[in-house]
């Protein structure tokens, strides 16, 4: 069943807003970290290098949460799990636009040791439940 997202999410996740990636480890244990992030539709893209930890997670096990905390609003916040898929179509183009998203800037000239020699995979989140308070 598809789940919609909120105006306010949706404008929230259209911002310079960070997310928190949390995975499973091999071990059951969740594992943390901070992503740049896209919308597209209903559906949230990031990028991850090919190989990293959450890559290996993920590819073990498809589940995710993205947890979007805004700066400026403690108590705000949008919880966002479901199953990924992967594209290694288009990193440098997503890397361009969240580039200049969070920095103001083209990838290759804001990161240009990363921009040379990182392979990178595009994930993308379905959601399948959504807990939101954002304002």
């Amino acid at each position: 069943m598809p789940v919609t997202m909120s105006e306010p999410l949706r404008k929230r996740l259209d911002s310079a807003t960070f997310g928190i990636v949390a995975t499973i480890k091999a071990d059951g244990s969740p594992h943390l970290s901070v992503v740049w992030l896209e919308r597209d539709g209903d559906e949230v893209r990031f990028a991850i290098l090919h190989g990293s930890h959450k890559e290996k997670h993920l590819l073990r096990d498809p589940r995710m949460t993205l947890l979007v905390h805004p700066a400026g609003a403690p108590y705000g916040y949008a919880s966002i799990s479901g199953t990924v898929t992967f594209t290694h179509d288009g990193h440098d183009t997503i890397m361009d636009r969240l580039s200049y998203k969070y920095t103001g800037m083209p990838y290759a000239e804001y990161s240009p040791e990363n921009a040379k020699d990182h392979d990178l995979v595009i994930v993308r989140l379905k959601p399948e439940r959504i807990y939101d308070i954002l304002e």
